[in-house]
């Protein structure tokens, strides 16, 4: 995959999970940490929460929500499972 591939696939991400939160009314406070890494035709992202959620089942299911935003954009349409990480405990 390419830089430019990959900068392009992070940006969707960031604004479909923006759009999302404004949608929603809320604040995921995600990160991502690393470049997207390709697989066929998927893309995996790592996100990261910048706090730990309350609900841990809400959480994946917002993410899924983000996921099918994405890949249901008619313009923009691209295969991304976001993999949750652990933010580092310093």
């Amino acid at each position: 995959m390419t830089a430019d591939t990959s900068d392009k696939v992070l940006g969707l991400v960031k604004q479909a999970a923006r759009e999302y939160e404004e949608a929603e009314g809320i604040d995921l406070g995600l990160e991502f940490p690393f470049a997207p890494r390709r697989d066929g035709d998927w893309y995996f992202v790592t996100v990261v929460a910048a706090r730990r959620p309350r609900r841990s089942f809400e959480y994946y299911e917002r993410l899924r929500e983000i996921e099918h935003r994405l890949q249901d954009d008619p313009v923009n349409s691209v295969n991304v499972l976001l993999v949750p990480g652990v933010a580092e405990v310093v």
